[in-house]
């Protein structure tokens, strides 16, 4: 596990299986852009300094009231159109109409910790080039497959549905919602949750793109005629909806999720975020979100990265802390995937993550590759405790060796 850090982080996010944007949508690596022409060029995130003191939920650093006033007094200040409101484990808000100059002084300003651009995120997803048209691939499985997909039996799994211990234990999915799948999947509705700012119902958080709903499968499927089924069988899912059909997001959404996430889930409840991306320009927010919420017990898997490099440079893969696994992704053989981050720290553990098939949208098989396929295994593996060791792999990158641990239910 890796030791808690709370400087020198930076920020920059996009799905794994993400293609990373610039806000000015020059296709570069870092999505943060001074672009002024950029359709995010005036949205900012500012976080206070009195989120690195809240430790607990019983004792957090402020209320709710204490961080809108805060916000509303700075708005106003400014001239800002307030947009989401930080108020659980992370303090702060975002806003637009913010002028080259209004950041400066904002920095200066007593209090705040962080001012950050916002950006926008877009899905590239890998897919299994087996897959075939999606209408056969569907109609496939109107014949009962029974063998287990290779990488839940690589993993192990358990049904846990009926079994009272896990009654209360849920794992969060923030991606681009989940599919309504009842059949396949337990979805708390109650707890579920759409964060896209552009979208007025905040309660739409089905899924329209596939990532989220897939992610999901190899968490917590109930075992369906395509054979599928996930580590945790049976687990409560929480569908948290950052992402659009498109698979474009903003980064203030996500935070703004995460905070969410803070203040609903449990001790013990277990987080899936499968996006990341490579650090530009010396941002942090993600790094320091995701730290601060596991400070409140709160279990995360996150994946390392697909583009072979070293995930130091990636966030919130090399965000630290108790309970922070960031996974890299292995092939059928357990050897690491060509296109998987590698780099021990940050990366604690991996697990399969190519060709890995679980649900479709419509409750079918579908097969997709990443380190985005790989945390899932890790996430569903946590509802049950600490991870089990299953033995390590290998890899030699840039002249060094890393060894990673390779958990397996026990």
């Amino acid at each position: 596990m890796k030791l808690f850090l709370r400087k020198h982080l930076a920020f920059c996010v996009s799905f794994f299986l993400l293609n990373i944007e610039t806000v000015a949508g020059h296709g570069e690596s870092n999505i943060f852009s001074d672009d002024e022409e950029s359709t995010l060029d005036d949205k900012y995130i500012v976080i206070f300094e009195e989120t690195l003191n809240d430790i607990s939920v019983s004792d957090g650093a402020m209320s709710t009231e204490d961080v809108t006033s805060w916000t509303d007094d700075l708005v106003k200040k400014y001239n800002f159109e307030k947009k989401n409101v930080y108020s659980d484990a992370i303090y702060g808000f975002s806003a637009s109409n913010v002028t080259r100059g209004d950041i400066e002084a904002l920095r200066k300003e007593q209090g705040v910790l962080l001012v950050e651009k916002d950006g926008i995120v877009t899905i590239d997803v890998i897919e299994d080039k087996r897959n075939g048209q999606k209408r056969k691939m569907e109609a496939n499985c109107q014949r009962r497959q029974r063998n287990t997909p290779w990488n839940i039996r690589q993993v192990g799994w358990q049904n846990v549905e009926k079994n009272e211990r896990f009654k209360n234990k849920r794992v969060y999915v923030i991606d681009t919602g989940i599919a309504y799948l009842p059949n396949v999947l337990n979805i708390d509705t109650e707890l579920a949750r759409n964060f896209l700012s552009d979208e007025a119902d905040d309660r739409s958080w089905e899924d329209c793109n596939g990532h989220g709903t897939h992610v999901a499968g190899t968490i917590a499927a109930k075992r369906n005629n395509c054979g599928i089924v996930g580590v945790a069988s049976g687990a409560t899912v929480v569908p948290i909806r950052v992402m659009n059909c498109f698979g474009q997001g903003k980064i203030s959404d996500v935070v703004a999720a995460l905070s969410y996430v803070t203040k609903t889930a449990n001790v013990g409840d277990v987080v899936n975020l499968s996006f990341g991306g490579k650090v530009e320009n010396g941002q942090k927010i993600m790094d320091v979100a995701v730290q601060m919420a596991s400070r409140r017990g709160i279990l995360f898997a996150i994946s390392a990265g697909n583009d072979a490099q070293h995930s130091r440079d990636y966030s919130p893969a090399r965000a630290s802390g108790n309970g922070i696994y960031t996974v890299c992704a292995l092939n059928h053989n357990r050897k690491i995937a060509r296109f998987s981050n590698y780099g021990s720290p940050p990366i604690d553990v991996c697990a399969p993550g190519k060709n890995i098939p679980s649900l479709s949208l419509r409750g079918g098989r579908y097969s997709r590759s990443g380190t985005s396929m790989a945390a899932p295994h890790i996430a569903g593996l946590l509802v049950f405790g600490p991870l089990g060791n299953f033995g390590s792999v290998m890899s030699r990158e840039d002249g060094i060796s890393y060894t990673y641990t390779v958990p397996r239910l026990v």
